[in-house]
């Protein structure tokens, strides 16, 4: 019996590698999983709401056998309950960032007179509803956005290797040095303006509602 239990095993696609969690706080628990065309991405019947984010491009073909495009930044969002099966139909990998979402978190009221982070010119939004809006973001060269407020908390995905200097209202400012596929939360209830230092970055920042 053991033998055949072991061959079933090898014989089956394996659930997608999913590194260890990245961030594990009151509101999100963050994995970044692989995705091969042998490991695809399986979702349980959870009891949290999540959302993939696609750190990479590729086809996925879901359960009903559907073959979908997708492209950094790209979305798809879980609702608690759901249960999902995402292949990839190409040769390579595409990796994901699986965001559960856990308690909500209203808002902070901006009271600072200045914009709010988002929406922003450039920002192009791929996923917006009652819980969360996912933004995706590219800084160009000796651009520096004006200053903004962030009301909302971030889970930021970022995709190269691209420092970028943050400057807070009284002038003081921070470079933040990101590598490519880097994962971060950053909590809200701030204001800044921010630019690229040198080469380039991308990121998907998801404000959490």
């Amino acid at each position: 019996m053991g033998r055949i239990l072991l061959l079933l095993a090898l014989l089956l696609p394996l659930a997608a590698q999913a590194e260890p969690v990245l961030i594990d706080n009151k509101w999100v628990t963050v994995r970044k999983i692989v995705v091969t065309q042998d490991s695809p991405y399986v979702g349980s019947n959870r009891s949290h709401d999540a959302v993939l984010l696609m750190a990479g491009d590729g086809w996925l073909q879901d359960r009903s056998g559907k073959a979908t495009a997708y492209h950094f930044g790209d979305a798809i969002y879980l609702p608690k309950g759901r249960r999902i099966k995402e292949e990839l139909v190409q040769a390579g990998t595409l990796p994901v960032v699986e965001v559960v979402l856990k308690d909500r978190k209203a808002p902070h009221a901006n009271n600072t007179g200045l914009a709010l982070a988002f929406p922003r010119k450039g920002a192009h939004n791929s996923l917006n509803n009652r819980r969360v809006a996912v933004w995706v973001y590219s800084w160009g060269p000796n651009e520096t956005t004006s200053m903004h407020y962030h009301d909302k908390d971030i889970v930021g995905v970022f995709r190269y290797d691209g420092p970028l200097k943050s400057t807070d209202e009284n002038g003081k400012s921070t470079i933040i040095r990101y590598q490519a596929g880097e994962v971060r939360f950053t909590p809200g209830d701030r204001s800044h303006r921010e630019g690229l230092v040198s080469g380039r970055q991308s990121a998907i920042l998801m404000e959490l509602k």
